[in-house]
């Protein structure tokens, strides 16, 4: 049976056009509804802004910056997972400190993010790129501690912080337009039953 291919509906276009070059490892590409696209280039601490037909320019320099969106205000939010925290750049171009911990232990880190009509963010903080002697969130009792705080995480609007799920290597993270709220990707997999789907 063949695949549909409903892109010709949704898209301008279903060619490829390269806009940029020159990077080396682009993570959180982002649209802004003015017309232009915030990214990082992970590997040179960068985001960047890049309007169609324009060079790429520096917005600011980030500590590990990867994942990227905007909350419910249109402030810009980054995942900085070098410095284990997600800031907020304002619309002034203050950049602020989000979160930076559950519990008092830092996260491992924080490498993508979504925001929620409810205003919630959603993120990821996979604990395979760091050190097991640098990790301060404890995994879950059982499993002989399989994930070691590796988990995807709720920050409220008022700032509450909840875990949403422990999972082996939490990466990519978003949300359906059915009934189930949110769809996570785990970039590696032992085996072991995690759910997909919260």
């Amino acid at each position: 049976m063949p695949i549909a291919n409903d892109l010709p509906e949704v898209l301008e276009t279903t060619e490829p056009e390269r806009l940029a070059t020159g990077f080396i490892f682009t993570e959180g590409p982002l649209w802004h509804p003015d017309g232009y696209w915030y990214f990082v280039d992970l590997r040179r601490n960068q985001l960047l802004r890049l309007t169609p037909g324009k060079a790429p320019e520096l917005v600011r320099t980030t500590i590990g910056g990867n994942g990227t969106t905007f909350d419910l205000l249109g402030r810009l939010i980054v995942c900085e997972g070098d410095d284990r925290r997600l800031t907020r750049r304002g619309l002034d171009g203050k950049v602020e400190s989000l979160v930076d911990n559950y519990k008092g232990g830092r996260f491992n880190r924080p490498n993508d993010v979504i925001c929620h009509s409810n205003g919630c963010l959603y993120f990821t903080d996979p604990d395979k790129r760091r050190p097991f002697y640098e990790r301060e969130i404890p995994g879950p009792a059982g499993e002989d501690n399989l994930w070691d705080g590796a988990r995807v995480y709720r920050l409220a609007p008022d700032g509450g912080l909840s875990v949403l799920a422990n999972c082996e290597y939490p990466n990519g993270l978003a949300l359906s337009p059915l009934p189930l709220p949110l769809v996570r990707a785990c970039a590696a997999y032992s085996g072991r039953r995690q759910k997909g789907v919260h």
